[in-house]
């Protein structure tokens, strides 16, 4: 696939300490991916789609054959 990239993407990159453009490139498609799943656990935060974590703790550990601490 070929995408247009403004002329100034290489000095960009460069000046934001990567070697090359597809390394830029990479980076902010990992930090967006990164991004889009934290915004996902706020969402389902306060959509009430969350447990506690000593509920999730407790039946983690007897699931697992965990001793309590």
């Amino acid at each position: 696939m070929q995408i247009q990239l403004p002329e100034d993407t290489q000095q960009l990159s460069l000046a934001a300490g990567y070697a090359n453009v597809d390394q830029f490139v990479n980076s902010l498609l990992r930090k967006e991916r990164e991004r889009l799943a934290i915004q996902a656990g706020i969402d389902a935060m306060d959509a009430g789609q969350t447990a506690d974590f000593a509920d999730f703790d407790r039946e983690f550990r007897e699931k697992n054959g965990l001793k309590s601490q």
